[in-house]
């Protein structure tokens, strides 16, 4: 599968993964955990890994990121509307 590899970077660089191979990873970060064998396999297929640990990490990570609204909610108060705008000069007329 010549085109598996280049999924699989597409895969890490969309999650911003630089190596899922870390020699960084100590013995405190393994647990045993029941997961669903079905669904494991679903995230296994869509985000284009192998291993059920990789599945694991993009999944988690995907989570937290797609919960996480602090750059969002930094904007609050720093402006961003022009001064004078009316929203309801710009939208369109209802009858």
């Amino acid at each position: 599968m010549e085109g598996s590899a280049a999924a699989n970077l597409y895969t890490y660089d969309v999650y911003g993964i630089d190596d899922m191979k870390s020699p960084t990873r100590r013995a405190t970060d393994r647990t045993n955990i029941v997961l669903d064998t079905a669904l494991v396999n679903r995230v296994k297929r869509l985000a284009r890994v192998r291993t059920t640990r990789d599945a694991v990490h993009v999944a988690l990570d995907h989570y937290v990121r797609s919960r996480d609204f602090s750059a969002a909610l930094a904007l609050h108060g720093s402006g961003g509307v022009a001064e004078g705008y009316d929203p309801k000069a710009v939208s369109p007329a209802r009858r």
